[in-house]
């Protein structure tokens, strides 16, 4: 993902769950602007780590609410 595109390599299976997730950063950007989320996104893995940065945890609520769906 970067900006408003997001980018699949060929062969990886992009589930609803996986297009979810994307998708809540492209939101994220659209609610700042991309300079921002980029910077705050780097700033957030270095204190928190992947899985408990707060943009991630907002990414992995729509995997889990479209997980539970499908």
């Amino acid at each position: 993902m970067f900006g408003h595109s997001i980018y699949v390599r060929k062969g990886y299976h992009l589930s609803k769950p996986k297009l979810a997730h994307e998708l809540v950063h492209v939101l994220q950007i659209e609610r700042a602007c991309l300079d921002k989320v980029v910077s705050l996104h780097f700033s957030d893995l270095a204190q928190y780590g992947y899985n408990d940065a707060p943009l991630e945890v907002e990414a992995f609520e729509a995997n889990r609410n479209y997980s539970q769906s499908w």
